[in-house]
């Protein structure tokens, strides 16, 4: 069985990441907004989580699928005890500027 999660178009980098987070409190983490044009890509292997940009996090529990902007603020609370989970994040790839070699 294959379970197609997401797909990943154009150029710049992609680092993948297993985050194991474990509940401190009940205030969520706080991510300041990352290069414009980057996207988390998150699958819950374990527990729970509510997730996404400031203000419109979504819950989602183990064998969900959450992509969301991480060019914005955007925050990680965890619900259970702990939580797993495969992050992939999308960088597009940006131009150095400056003269042209002649």
């Amino acid at each position: 069985m294959v379970r197609e999660l997401d797909q990943i178009y154009g150029f710049g980098y992609v680092r993948t990441s297993l985050i194991r987070h474990t509940r401190t409190g009940h205030a969520p983490v706080i991510h300041r907004s990352h290069r414009p044009g980057t996207l988390h890509h998150v699958y819950v292997i374990s527990g729970s989580v509510s997730i996404g940009p400031a203000g419109e996090q979504v819950r989602a529990g183990r064998g969900d699928f959450v992509r969301y902007p991480g060019d914005v603020p955007h925050e990680t609370a965890v619900l259970s005890d702990t939580a797993v989970l495969h992050m992939v994040t999308t960088v597009p790839h940006v131009a150095q500027l400056g003269p042209s070699p002649r």
